[in-house]
């Protein structure tokens, strides 16, 4: 393994063909499976370059870069106690965040742990997202808290790099969305609400009705004048932008609960399902395109996404 994310990310410490698996491409067929003796959590997709962080219950983040007929783990970590729930990149690619069980949440830059903030949350947190600047970043945890970050105050170890917080949700942060123009964070709990937050005014702008159902995921679609929710009944709520009191169309024919969801266009979301499917689904009009994926392909148990 290397030491540090620079390195393989400037192709330096590794040899040639190691170096070319990180290079920018999309490759033309399946990639290796990854083989992990303990239950993965989450995984991001580097922005940049072809390589991927994956977060374990053990607490592990492993980071990999792939190809089309190889797959090696460039790093481990294992500074987290705990489960890590949530990862995510900068923009850049050079930075990972990662939120814990352990109530904690890390900067990994350049492939050395950069920083840990311990205690950040009283509760687990289940999901960590980069906003901006590669300084700011957003955490929820499981008593519904959201909190924003300023890690540039927090790298100096001043008490005040928590800039916000949030606490109008009752049950655990799932996922969040941020609308850029508009400087909106969105988030869903499984209290089956969605939330919107203005950061311009560090205040509410938004609180859905409750659906009564867990709410696991949420995006923005068609040049951000749609959002959509994914359920835990399996529907997905599609809301009109600045109306956000309840949906006005819904995405129905999934069997069970959609676990995740992520935008592949603005037409167009791909969602993993908790019966171990993944689908495409059009967005008005309303349909599932295909299932592109079934992970086992196999007769066994399925295993939600």
């Amino acid at each position: 393994m290397v030491e540090s994310t620079e390195d393989f990310c400037k192709g330096e410490a590794l040899a040639p063909e190691q170096a070319s698996l990180i290079t920018r491409h999309t490759p033309k067929h399946e990639c290796p499976d990854i083989h992990l003796d303990d239950h993965a959590m989450d995984l991001k997709f580097s922005p940049t370059c072809n390589m991927l962080a994956l977060g374990q219950i053990t607490g592990q983040i492993r980071i990999y870069a792939y190809a089309e007929e190889r797959m090696d783990e460039l790093l481990l970590l294992t500074h987290h106690e705990e489960s890590v729930r949530s990862l995510d990149f900068s923009p850049q690619g050079n930075i990972v965040y990662a939120g814990s069980k352990d109530g904690a949440f890390s900067v990994i830059s350049n492939g050395r742990l950069e920083d840990m903030l311990k205690g950040a949350h009283d509760e687990s947190i289940n999901k960590v997202m980069h906003i901006e600047n590669e300084h700011v970043i957003a955490t929820g945890d499981d008593d519904g808290v959201i909190k924003l970050w300023d890690l540039r105050m927090a790298q100096e170890g001043k008490a005040k790099s928590c800039a916000m917080t949030f606490s109008e949700h009752e049950g655990s942060i799932s996922d969040f969305e941020y609308h850029e123009v508009g400087k909106k964070l969105l988030s869903v709990a499984n209290d089956g609400m969605l939330g919107v937050f203005d950061l311009r005014k560090s205040s509410l702008y938004a609180m859905s009705d409750s659906f009564e159902v867990d709410l696991n995921a949420v995006v923005c679609a068609k040049s951000d004048k749609k959002v959509l929710t994914a359920a835990s009944d399996g529907t997905i709520s599609i809301f009109s932008w600045d109306w956000f009191g309840d949906c006005n169309d819904r995405i129905v024919g999934h069997p069970n609960s959609v676990e995740c969801m992520v935008k592949y266009d603005e037409n167009t979301v791909i969602t993993g399902g908790e019966d171990g499917l993944i689908r495409a689904v059009g967005v008005l009009p309303n349909r599932i395109l295909a299932i592109l994926g079934d992970p086992l392909d196999t007769e066994d148990e399925a295993f939600e996404i």
